[in-house]
Parts: structure tokens; C-alpha cells; sequence
């Protein structure tokens, strides 16, 4: 624990590790997806490269209770997710089924919006990829 009293995060190889009262490590179960915020601030190909490079990928969300989870890390107002135009598929060009958007969203305000953020209240919206916000990477241990 910190000297706040909350659990200290360690991230080894794209593994979430939180230390537990106790003292001991526990990691996020096997197969189990969990979401670690990046607090600086990229344009969404920037932030897409730097996760691939040091982690996994930008953050992808599969359910609703997923979009949900990924609130419980965001600290800013928007983080980019790895949703794109061309047509919408999440960053590993899967193709999604699973869509969250806000109100009035996507817009394609400009005709210049084919990224995705994801807002605090688990909601989507579409903005220029090459807008800087902070950015949300996805991470899976396998055992």
C-alpha cells in the first residue's frame, strides 16, 4: 500500500500487479482483460504505437461491463480507445460488434473525426486522430 493508503501499481511486462494488504502481488487472472491509463498525452497513431511498443494495445472493449471497467482507470475527461473509421473496428482490425456512443456521436464534425475517445460517463465519441489526450492500454495475462 501507498503512503495514501491506497493499493501501489506495478505493471511488469504488461501485467497488472497490485499489492494487496497482506504484502503479496496478485495479478489480474488469467485471460481476465484489464485497462491501464497512460497519462500523456498523444495523437491516436502516437498512442496506438507506444502501446504496441510497451504493452499490448490501445484499450478495446468488447461488452458493456468492459466500457465500464475502463471508467475505473480513466483519470482525464477523454482517453483515446483503439476504435477507428474505416469502417469502425477496434486497432487489431477486428470488426465490432459492440458499440457505446454518446448521444449525437459519432459526427464526423468536419469530416476530419475517425478516432475514438471514451468519455467518464463509459460513453464514445469521434474525434481527429490528431487531437492529444490521454490514452488507455489493454492488458491480458496468460498463465
Amino acid at each position: 500500500m501507498n503512503a495514501a493508503g491506497g493499493n501501489l501499481q506495478i505493471y511488469f511486462n504488461s501485467v497488472n500487479l497490485t499489492w494487496t494488504s497482506n504484502g503479496f502481488p496478485s495479478a489480474n487472472p488469467p485471460g481476465q482483460r484489464t485497462f491501464v491509463l497512460i497519462q500523456k498525452a498523444m495523437n491516436w497513431t502516437d498512442a496506438r504505437e507506444y502501446c504496441r511498443n510497451h504493452h499490448t494495445d490501445l484499450a478495446m472493449m468488447l461488452t458493456e461491463p468492459e466500457a465500464r471497467d475502463l471508467g475505473t482507470v480513466k483519470g482525464p475527461h477523454r482517453v483515446w480507445i483503439g476504435m477507428y473509421r474505416e469502417p469502425w473496428r477496434w486497432s487489431d482490425n477486428r470488426n465490432s460488434s459492440f458499440k457505446n456512443w454518446r448521444d449525437g456521436q459519432p459526427n464526423n464534425a468536419a469530416s476530419a473525426q475517425y478516432c475514438v475517445y471514451h468519455y467518464l460517463d463509459y460513453t464514445w465519441g469521434d474525434d481527429d486522430c490528431t487531437k492529444m489526450h490521454s490514452f488507455c492500454f489493454l492488458s491480458e495475462l496468460h498463465v
